[in-house]
């Protein structure tokens, strides 16, 4: 039976799983960075899950319509379609979809779906009290505005932050398969990893992208300057435009001070995050990190 939340896209869910969650028969074999198409394709042919090969093939997606049309491979993906996340799911981050072609075509997905506000909230796994603190404030006013957590989970600044937020629901994405994290049922876990795909600085390197890509401001609570997941990720987000960036205020931090001069905004209190997201951000200034 198609869950009521698909009855409209069931088989376009179903062709971007086939054609792109990791761990499933050669998926990932033709590229992502078409799905669009796909989705375009199956859309307007209002094509059911028996015509989806056909319609890709008269649209000239002759590599997607090849792989449908393996024996078990339909099947494979609607067996396991309600643990995946798409572009056409309702819950489907809003942000992800300004990526466009970028964006993700499929994700493991476990837990409750959240719909709403996503901040992100990142930062380094060994910190000082103080920083833990003010990460949990962090999390706390996220929540009491109404929008949720969006960390990697790792310990320190993540857990933190999610720690307190958790009363209104956090997403946590994994750089590993969603079978090798222990669940939180506050969270809802998102995995561009197959599940039992160990951890990997790759798939951590994409996570990273994908929490920025996901949130409407993201808040980096303590970086190293020039070191660490947290600094290359933010310095990314920058420079790809994924979302606006706020910095915890730590004057003697030469990670913190660079990345305000590269145009993010500054939080001296985490009661004061609603007026951050709200404020215009700062022009950068000339900054070079050659």
């Amino acid at each position: 039976m198609v869950p009521r939340e698909y009855e409209s896209t069931w088989s376009i869910h179903v062709a971007l799983v086939a054609l792109y969650l990791r761990g499933l028969p050669a998926a990932g074999a033709t590229a992502r960075s078409r799905w669009p198409i796909v989705v375009q394709s199956l859309r307007e042919a209002s094509a059911g899950l028996g015509e989806a090969s056909s319609t890709l093939r008269a649209s000239g997606l002759w590599a997607e319509a090849l792989h449908l049309e393996g024996a078990t491979v339909l099947a494979a993906a609607e067996s396991i379609a309600e643990r995946a996340l798409t572009p056409v799911c309702a819950s489907y981050p809003v942000a992800w979809r300004r990526l466009g072609p970028a964006a993700p075509p499929a994700l493991w997905s476990r837990g409750t779906p959240i719909v709403g506000r996503l901040v992100g909230v990142v930062g380094s796994r060994v910190i000082a009290p103080e920083v833990e603190a003010f990460a949990q404030r962090v999390g706390a006013e996220i929540a009491r505005l109404g929008a949720s957590v969006v960390s990697g989970g790792a310990v320190g600044c993540d857990r933190a932050a999610a720690g307190l937020g958790g009363a209104a629901g956090g997403v946590r994405l994994l750089p590993m398969g969603t079978e090798l994290a222990p669940p939180d049922p506050t969270q809802w876990d998102l995995s561009a990893c197959a599940p039992d795909e160990p951890f990997s600085r790759a798939a951590a390197m994409e996570r990273n992208a994908l929490i920025y890509a996901a949130s409407e401001s993201t808040v980096v609570v303590h970086a190293r300057f020039r070191e660490g997941g947290t600094w290359n990720g933010a310095v990314g987000a920058i420079r790809r435009r994924l979302c606006p960036l706020i910095v915890r205020h730590d004057p003697d931090s030469p990670a913190h001070r660079a990345l305000i001069s590269l145009g993010a905004k500054t939080l001296r209190r985490p009661e004061e995050l609603s007026e951050v997201l709200a404020s215009p951000g700062i022009q950068p200034t000339l900054f070079s990190l050659a």
